[in-house]
């Protein structure tokens, strides 16, 4: 887990050491192991050292090949290494057993172009300089875990994993885009390529870039999860294949330069399967590890995890780190520098995530491991629609009921809720319908943006079962919320892992019959019987999970209203045009007293004034 940096000149007077010294300057943060540079006559790479896998202590990138002529930058790591070992092995090119991931990228790249990039499995984002094709190769992994900016113009194309990387030079401008505000404030995902600024790109997941040396720009997909087709295979088949692939997912993050791994024990399924799979993959490869909780306890009725922590904790012993959900409600002040705030996004309960990363790191751990994407990974509701579609008739209704006590409603309640999204879905995939942006959006930045407009949302499934799926998993892909929350942990000299965004995970997810992740009301049936002898009976037999709204709402209603409503005086999102301030007021105040509210537009409008002001200087309470 590093920072990465290249810049591609088309000018002989271009000051490209200059350059370079400020792409270091700019991620030094995330420097915790050193940096280095690399440059040719017009081409420069740079690279900021956090070593968090064996394989790469002591190693200074960037590498450079002098007999292909190629030099590489690889922030990252990759989950199938000995895959693509054995690949280059059976290509006469063998690598030493702990040969760096980015010597086996380099290799690779040496051997297959740019067709490596769909052989390898890991988060990644990867330069590397092509001396003989004259071009300046980039790429990311498959789901997006981690990111690359780039921006070009006449004279120059700069990228990094930072954004500050791309503004470092001081020649990129620095312009707000107000699509990417519009759509923030709407809570829609922009194009994939879109950051808040203007004259700034991120790669999408899962492509590759190619610069040439005329700045000429080319892009193009190599990972296509459309592409992914049903299998004819048996239920028995498809366990047994997530118990693999899960398994392989655990182990390849389990490679880390400290004897200890760190894992959020929330008492849900997924981060329990976590916890279980390390336990079981420690003793069976005697990896010895030792192990940290990080627990969260919540009082709320509705949010109380303690029973199901505890089962976790008394069958898988191990030091514990608690925290209390009743101190770090949402929008609590986290202590993280703004400047690390590249863009406005934000996690619900940033504080607690901090409180995390600062105790995994006083105990001696670098990595923690969480169950976040396995509700993604797993299924939902929807399995009961593809039943339908099937006709797979017998014992619908029972199964109905099941699913219906499971969630604590009724019958009827989940039925009706049911047939409203598939409705609501129908109508997205064969008419246009109207965006609904929020009230408080200023109604002259709406008409200029035509938010009030027509737009389609295109199918990708007609099977609207699967389409649920493809559209959770996309999310992770899409949203560039997850990969800024990554470069925010790094600089706590911590890397957050998450066995479920695997792309083997997602591949099995999308091949998978919809009407075989649910079984007996409970979804996520063969991650529950693939892993049932690894958690407690307890975990495994829960119907549900526990519900942090009321922490959201502590937050936002109670504990920070004075601070909110202090911004919300003279917000300069309003000064902008960006929102009407009066409506966004009144709003708010009804929320408070008890209204509803779309949480998700009120909490992007918030952090957006809070990066606002931060770009224009102004201090926040």
């Amino acid at each position: 887990m590093s920072a990465l940096g290249a810049v591609l000149t088309y000018q002989s007077e271009f000051d490209l050491g200059t350059s370079l010294s400020r792409l270091v300057e700019a991620g030094d943060p995330l420097a915790i192991h050193g940096s280095n540079t690399w440059h040719d006559d017009r081409v420069g790479l740079a690279h900021c050292h956090f070593w968090t896998t064996p394989e790469e202590e002591g190693e200074s990138q960037p590498l450079t090949d002098a007999n292909a002529q190629l030099a590489i930058c690889l922030d990252g790591r990759l989950d199938n290494r000995d895959e693509v070992r054995n690949r280059l092995a059976q290509a006469d090119r063998v690598l030493r057993s702990n040969a760096s991931d980015a010597e086996i990228v380099l290799n690779g790249f040496r051997n297959w172009g740019p067709e490596l990039f769909q052989k390898l499995v890991g988060d990644f984002a990867i330069v590397i300089w092509d001396q003989q094709r004259k071009r300046l190769v980039c790429a990311r992994d498959a789901l997006g875990r981690r990111s690359l900016f780039y921006h070009s113009d006449t004279r120059r194309f700069v990228c990094g994993t930072l954004l500050r990387q791309v503004f470092s030079d001081n020649a990129t401008p620095r312009v707000v885009s107000d699509r990417a505000i519009a759509n923030h404030l709407s809570a829609v995902h922009s194009d994939p390529d879109a950051t808040f600024f203007e004259n700034v790109k991120r790669l999408p997941a899962g492509h590759w870039m190619e610069v040439r040396s005329d700045g000429t720009i080319c892009i193009q997909r190599y990972w296509d999860p459309t592409a992914i087709r049903l299998k004819t295979i048996s239920l028995d088949e498809f366990v047994e294949d997530f118990r693999e692939q899960f398994l392989h997912a655990v182990r390849a993050r389990l490679r880390t330069t400290k004897s200890l791994i760190a894992m959020q024990v929330s008492g849900g399924l997924d981060s329990t399967a976590v916890v279980g799979a390390v336990r079981h993959l420690n003793e069976t490869d005697s990896l010895g590890l030792a192990s940290l909780a990080l627990q969260n306890v919540a009082l709320h009725p509705k949010a109380d995890e303690r029973e199901f922590q505890n089962c976790v904790l008394e069958q898988f012993p191990m030091q514990t780190i608690t925290t209390k959900a009743e101190e770090f409600w949402a929008m609590r002040p986290t202590g993280i520098p703004p400047q690390y705030r590249e863009e406005p996004w934000e996690a619900d309960y940033a504080a607690r995530m901090v409180a995390d990363l600062k105790a995994a790191r006083r105990s001696g751990a670098q990595v923690i491991l969480t169950g976040d994407g396995g509700d993604e990974v797993g299924g939902s509701s929807w399995y009961l629609w593809d039943r339908i579609l099937r006709g797979k008739w017998p014992h619908i209704w029972s199964e109905l009921s099941l699913r219906a006590r499971a969630r604590g409603i009724s019958r009827h309640s989940l039925v009706k809720t049911m047939v409203g999204l598939l409705v609501a879905g129908l109508r997205r995939s064969f008419a246009p319908v109207k965006r609904q942006p929020p009230p408080w959006i200023n109604r002259d930045f709406s008409r200029r943006l035509n938010l009030f407009g027509r737009f389609h949302d295109p199918t990708t499934y007609l099977n609207p079962a699967r389409e649920d799926i493809f559209h959770r998993l996309r999310y992770f892909c899409v949203d560039p919320h997850y990969s800024a929350e990554s470069l925010i942990h790094q600089t706590f000299g911590v890397e957050t892992r998450q066995p479920f965004l695997d792309r083997r995970l997602f591949e099995w997810a999308l091949s998978i019959p919809p009407s075989y992740l649910g079984e007996g009301g409970m979804v996520k049936a063969p991650m529950r019987k693939a892993l049932a002898d690894l958690m407690p009976r307890s975990i495994v037999a829960r119907p549900d999970k526990g519900n942090y709204l009321h922490y959201w709402d502590l937050g936002l209603r109670i504990k920070e209203r004075d601070r909110i409503l202090w911004i919300l005086e003279r917000p300069i999102a309003a000064e902008l045009g960006y929102i009407d301030g009066k409506v966004l007021r009144d709003c708010y105040q009804r929320y408070c007293e008890g209204g509803d509210i779309h949480r998700r537009q009120l909490w992007n409008v918030l952090t957006l004034e809070r990066w606002l002001r931060f770009q224009h200087g102004v201090a926040e309470v």
